[in-house]
């Protein structure tokens, strides 16, 4: 990402409106990571928790597995602060309301693990239909998923803008993007790697 150029061009919709909510709050990046985390982790301990009682498993072992495995992973440590933790434990949370035959909460979480990291639906989906709970009232549980995951990239396109470009202009590269609600589009000149100045899209061959 580019000081002072805004894109939509990250990898998680969900992670970046859930830390961005945060450091608004806060203000402070690093912690707004560190709260996100302890968040994820403990939302995947409840939903670890409900499965256990479900499933009839151990309800203090299981999900205390599951987190610890996770924690001590060294592969997942170095993705702290990507939507790795945030997309597995999505998938946890639908596995736990698909067993638990809810398909309104099951749409919602798989439309938050769309958001969250779009590769997972694969993973959700097998869940779902893999448990007999999960597989009825199925179309309700795929209406909310795409409902929610719609809602969730309108938004942000909407903050975020719906998209951007690059391309070589006189005098260096020109990275571009809609502003907020698509109405607006604005190119940054970029010399060396350098930013330079903005201009409108409409002018590029004018710099």
């Amino acid at each position: 990402m580019v000081k002072g150029l805004t894109s939509n061009s990250a990898a998680s919709v969900l992670n970046v409106l859930l830390l961005a909510a945060i450091i608004v709050l806060i203000g402070h990046p690093v912690v707004a990571v560190g709260i996100l985390l302890m968040t994820t982790m403990a939302a995947m301990a409840w939903w670890g928790t409900r499965i256990a009682e479900d499933a009839r498993l151990p309800i203090r072992a299981f999900p205390a597995a599951v987190v610890g495995l996770l924690l001590v992973n060294p592969i997942l440590i170095s993705t702290i602060g990507l939507e790795t933790y945030l997309g597995i434990a999505l998938v946890v949370g639908v596995a736990r309301y698909a067993l638990a035959g809810r398909p309104t909460s099951t749409g919602v979480i798989t439309g938050l693990v769309a958001l969250a990291r779009p590769d997972l639906i694969v993973f959700a989906s097998v869940i779902i239909l893999g448990l007999r709970p999960g597989r009825r009232r199925l179309g309700r549980s795929a209406v909310t998923a795409v409902a929610w995951t719609l809602a969730g990239y309108a938004l942000s396109g909407w903050v975020l803008g719906w998209g951007g470009c690059e391309g070589r202009v006189r005098g260096g590269v020109a990275r571009c993007d809609f502003r907020v609600g698509g109405d607006r589009c604005d190119c940054v000149l970029y010399r060396g790697g350098l930013r330079g100045h903005e201009f409108p899209c409409g002018a590029p061959g004018d710099h």
